[in-house]
């Protein structure tokens, strides 16, 4: 309230903890405001304080001495907010970084956790991965193979020629010669899908990235993506006064899976009804539509023929079959970021449920139970 008739130049803060008779100095120089922080007390430990003004005459009495005070930290419980518009969820193509970012509070200083579908979610070293060995492709080894058979053919009708040119060869007594019999062709084997090879990818804790170093904040970064990346982003903030969370759904997008469940309907000497069910996976966006496609699989030099490029649905009858040809069918499923892999069919062969023995049969079974009827 007086200022001792000068300028007054600074504050001295003192501090008594309980138990002690003495107050001892807080600051080591004079304070110009009319606040300061005391450091290095004892947790748990109680204070009183109190302050002293300082002008040209000299230090003032002190000042009337604050009740007891516990020095413990604030009370907050932790709160958490994400950056930006994530609350709202994010879309992002595949291969794009994933990042996100969440404000931190709470005292004491939270714990922060990230989980993902509710899985806690941390980053790893990246690991080694042994070189894969090449694998020929099948239609290489099946051209290989013919052309094996080929050869071997050529050679046989050679043998065949020398035999019929050349002098017959001597038959024991009480053997007898049997003539040679061509071997019986090999059936066509049916193609079966070729199976796409996975690459060996880094796992999303080898491709993560958590920087919670600087306090207030915290980012969750994963690079590379896949669709396999999509889901529940979480981060979870725990302290002794309460727990928080923020949630943010990312969406990968990608091309979509394959069709599933493969099944024909109807089956006639020349057309069939071909049915499927949509992918388990959209790949995160609609299909757009679906490719037919079919193969003779008794000749393998030709290859798959579109039967339709722009259904939507997913049922197609076929038509224009060949009676007692085999064939095979695949259906690929696609959106806006390109056709997923084909789903491949069993073999087929173009023919009517009922043979000519069965409509014989049933025909002589109506006919007798006329008969018996009208007697």
């Amino acid at each position: 309230m007086y200022d001792g008739g000068c300028k007054i130049m600074g504050y001295v803060l003192e501090k008594m903890m309980k138990g002690d008779e003495n107050f001892t100095r807080c600051n080591d120089f004079l304070v110009p405001v009319l606040s300061y922080t005391v450091r290095n007390l004892r947790e748990g430990k109680q204070y009183q304080f109190r302050v002293r003004a300082e002008n040209a005459a000299g230090v003032s009495d002190p000042s009337r001495s604050t009740p007891l005070v516990k020095a413990s930290d604030a009370v907050e419980t932790p709160k958490v907010f994400l950056s930006g518009s994530l609350q709202s969820g994010m879309s992002i193509k595949r291969g794009v970084e994933i990042r996100l970012g969440a404000n931190i509070s709470g005292s004491p200083y939270p714990k922060i956790t990230w989980y993902r579908n509710d899985v806690v979610i941390r980053p790893e070293a990246m690991k080694k991965r042994p070189e894969k060995p090449i694998v020929k492709k099948k239609k290489e080894e099946k051209k290989e193979v013919k052309e094996g058979e080929k050869k071997e053919g050529e050679v046989k009708e050679g043998e065949k020629k020398e035999v019929k040119d050349g002098e017959k060869k001597e038959v024991k007594e009480g053997e007898v010669e049997v003539p040679a019999t061509e071997a019986p062709a090999a059936e066509p084997a049916h193609e079966e899908p070729e199976e796409e090879e996975l690459p060996d990818y880094p796992t999303l804790q080898e491709r993560l990235t958590i920087h919670d170093k600087k306090r207030g904040e915290s980012s969750c970064i994963v690079r590379d993506t896949i669709r396999g990346d999509h889901g529940v982003y979480t981060i979870k903030v725990e302290n002794d006064h309460g727990i928080a969370s923020a949630t943010c759904e990312v969406n990968v997008l990608d091309a979509p899976g394959p069709a599933i469940n493969f099944r024909f309907e109807e089956i006639r000497k020349n057309s069939v009804i071909c049915k499927w069910d949509p992918p388990m996976d959209d790949g995160g966006c609609e299909i757009l539509n679906y490719t037919l496609e079919r193969k003779d699989n008794s000749k393998v030099e030709i290859g798959w023929i579109t039967v339709t490029s722009t259904l939507r649905g997913c049922r197609y009858p076929v038509t224009k079959l060949i009676e007692k040809k085999e064939y095979i069918f695949r259906v690929t499923a696609e959106n806006k970021f390109g056709p997923g892999p084909p789903c491949i069919s069993k073999p087929l062969i173009a023919k009517n449920p009922f043979g000519k023995a069965f409509i014989f049969e049933f025909y002589h079974v109506i006919k007798a139970y006329n008969i018996q009827n009208q007697i």
